[in-house]
């Protein structure tokens, strides 16, 4: 599993397979290219916008220049 959550405007549509925009684009971008298996990646703004009960649970990794992400590693129980 990845997952990555970006925060930003698009425009709602009940197709999914329509959705678009800056947002979209951004965050299609940051699980492709920056999330490993079994992690959740945030951009700043969500990260900024978590609060202090859950930020902490998230490491901060540097993504290139002047760009800083958070990532939560997910353990699997057996």
């Amino acid at each position: 599993m990845r997952l990555a959550v970006h925060t930003g405007s698009t425009t709602y549509d009940k197709n999914v397979a329509t959705l678009a925009g800056d947002a979209i684009n951004q965050v299609e971008q940051l699980e492709s290219r920056l999330t490993k298996p079994n992690t959740v990646t945030l951009s700043p703004g969500a990260h900024s916008d978590l609060g202090a009960k859950l930020s902490p649970f998230f490491k901060p990794f540097d993504a290139g220049p002047r760009t800083k992400l958070h990532r939560f590693e997910i353990t699997w129980e057996q």
